[in-house]
């Protein structure tokens, strides 16, 4: 996963990616981001949970549920992600309110 280096440049850039006006405005499209990510994993867990036992013993079964599994984790990481852009907005690090 990317690092971010959480300093002024990159927050204007990220405020401006989001077209956020503000520090506050730009926490407002992170959480609402944030929001469907988490339905994105709430939805891949229940994939992962509803899929039928008979495909569970099928060849392939094994590498969808590590793809499921993987997906998982990978949106589980930008959700964090993005929440430490936000902390960094709601520390008003760009000078901004």
């Amino acid at each position: 996963m990317s690092k971010f280096h959480n300093t002024s440049t990159e927050l204007d850039a990220w405020a401006s990616a989001l077209g956020a006006r503000n520090d506050s405005e730009a926490i407002a499209v992170i959480t609402r981001l944030q929001d469907r990510i988490n339905a994105a994993a709430a939805e891949l867990e229940v994939c992962l949970k509803q899929m039928p036992e008979g495909v569970r013993r099928a060849k392939l079964t094994f590498e969808v549920l590590s793809w499921l599994a993987t997906g998982i984790q990978n949106v589980e990481e930008s959700a964090h992600f993005l929440g430490q852009i936000k902390q960094a907005f709601a520390r008003h690090e760009r000078g901004e309110s």
